[in-house]
């Protein structure tokens, strides 16, 4: 097992995650739009300004891990687990 420094585990645990964060917040999203709330603007306005910050966030880590020549991929899932790779090119 190849030992990973904390720096990089961190960029590519965000790698991960990051991209999981947007899919359930658009998700939200389109559930909030859709709902019978009165005043759903305010939830709306939340939401959308979170996924513009994950976004950020993972334009950051996507030019992190081309800066570093690291990759991720996912090779791999089931439904309990996702298996991912790490390489550096």
């Amino acid at each position: 097992m190849i030992r990973i420094y904390e720096a990089d585990r961190d960029v590519l645990e965000q790698a991960i995650y990051l991209p999981m964060i947007m899919i359930i917040l658009e998700r939200d999203l389109k559930i909030i739009e859709k709902s019978p709330f009165r005043i759903n603007q305010p939830y709306i306005t939340l939401m959308e300004n979170t996924i513009k910050k994950v976004q950020r966030d993972l334009k950051e880590v996507k030019d992190k891990l081309r800066k570093e020549n690291m990759r991720v991929n996912q090779i791999g899932h089931d439904e309990s687990f996702t298996m991912y790779e790490f390489q550096r090119i």
